[in-house]
């Protein structure tokens, strides 16, 4: 029986034939003589800490990862010694594989910089030049360390050889413009997926910063940056004295008590959290009426404070139910806060900060209401309250927005690699 011809699942129009194997030999040749140096025996003396103009980088294989590559290293060389190690320069294109320590990162250096590469990366450069480098980039990379593990040898200090990387197998299309429809579709793919990433990015920084600077530091009443308007000195108040604190409780064994009927009552988690949601809009569980009794009601508009895992982490009831003995109920009684502005405040380094000094040894393995109650708070007025609030809440939906972009696209990607490849 002939075999099967090798065929993606999905192709671009007018592209039938069938895709050939062969080895990444036959399409690199790889740099060798660069394989175990050992900067630190060689040139250590010469390296400095800090970018300066006469510099090149140094990239060792923790420093990239996928398409991004990290010029930001820990260490670069004086170009004036450059000419001692003309085996280990990158100066063109090529893939980067980690061959020991991050065994099976692949990294795609697009780059115009000239640099240092670390001996625990083989540099493939392109032999056929009919090849383009993001395909064959996008070829290995998905498969990551899981597909590099089958050549490790074993030894006390594993890695793979050079020689292994040329006996990868690969199938690829025999068409050159097929291959470059290919190639062009992943760079726009991975070029979206990285803006997105680094919007992503930006925006977390700049929350943290508005944090930094819209909460008052220390022992100071004012903050830093505040809206148009508003002058007044916050005020400061125990935690504990301007809202409601208590523990949740589970009632055991938890199995009795969970249902499925429509009456059941919403049993939050701490999986049923999401790391881009402010809010907690549904659970995967619910118990029985008569487990209230053995936990904590909570109602929509609730905060909630997760006091261990991830502890400190505040997140907004936007459906009634209740909570176990993981989490803490915040509930604004006395009507001092806008509800987005209590958020931030507990989400804020002044908060976590507190915690820290107010913990015994300094180390906050989680939380409890006397702690939390022993907490100071700083309140602005309703109104700059509001608008803070407003603004961290746009500024959030934004992170959302671009996380959950992020995820879409490498979900697509993903996809598209496993259909469009073999």
């Amino acid at each position: 029986m002939p075999e099967k011809e090798q065929k993606p699942q999905i192709r671009f129009k007018g592209f039938t034939d069938a895709w050939e194997q062969r080895k990444l030999g036959d399409c690199c040749f790889l740099i060798t003589k660069q394989t175990g140096f050992d900067y630190s025996a060689t040139i250590k003396p010469s390296l400095v800490t800090l970018h300066e103009e006469d510099t090149l980088p140094f990239i060792q294989n923790k420093d990239f990862e996928s398409l991004n590559i990290n010029l930001n290293t820990d260490f670069y060389i004086p170009k004036k010694i450059a000419y001692l190690f003309p085996k280990i320069l990158l100066d063109c294109p090529s893939l980067l594989i980690s061959i020991s320590g991050r065994i099976g990162n692949v990294g795609l250096y697009m780059l115009d910089n000239t640099a240092f590469i670390g001996g625990a990366v083989g540099i493939c450069k392109l032999q056929d030049k009919e090849i383009g480098l993001i395909i064959l980039y996008q070829l290995l990379a998905p498969s990551g360390q899981t597909y590099f593990q089958s050549l490790i040898k074993a030894s006390s200090h594993a890695n793979i050889t050079v020689e292994d990387i040329r006996k990868i197998p690969i199938v690829l299309p025999k068409n050159q413009e097929e291959i470059n429809k290919i190639g062009l579709f992943f760079s726009k793919l991975d070029n979206l997926i990285t803006l997105h990433q680094r919007k992503y990015e930006k925006l977390l920084t700049m929350k943290k910063s508005c944090l930094e600077k819209m909460f008052p530091k220390n022992e100071n009443k004012i903050p830093e940056i505040r809206f148009k308007g508003f002058t007044d000195a916050w005020e400061q108040r125990k935690f504990g004295d301007c809202v409601l604190i208590q523990r949740g409780g589970s009632p055991r064994p938890i199995e009795s008590y969970i249902t499925e009927e429509e009456n059941g009552i919403n049993w939050v988690k701490i999986g049923d959290v999401s790391a881009d949601s402010r809010y907690i809009t549904k659970t995967k569980e619910k118990i029985i009426p008569e487990g209230e009794k053995f936990s904590r009601r909570v109602q929509i508009g609730d905060l909630i404070l997760s006091n261990s895992m991830s502890f400190g982490r505040p997140y907004i009831m936007a459906v009634n139910g209740c909570i176990h003995d993981g989490w803490l109920l915040i509930r604004d009684n006395k009507n001092l806060f806008d509800t987005e502005y209590l958020l931030q405040l507990l989400s804020s380094n002044n908060m976590y900060f507190q915690y820290k000094s107010l913990a015994s040894g300094g180390v906050v393995n989680n939380l409890n209401s006397e702690l939390v109650q022993s907490t100071t708070a700083l309140i602005p007025p309703k109104e700059e309250q509001i608008k803070i609030g407003k603004y961290f809440a746009k500024l959030d939906n934004l992170i959302t927005l671009h996380q959950r972009k992020v995820k879409m696209l490498q979900n697509i990607k993903k996809s598209c690699l496993e259909k469009m490849f073999l």
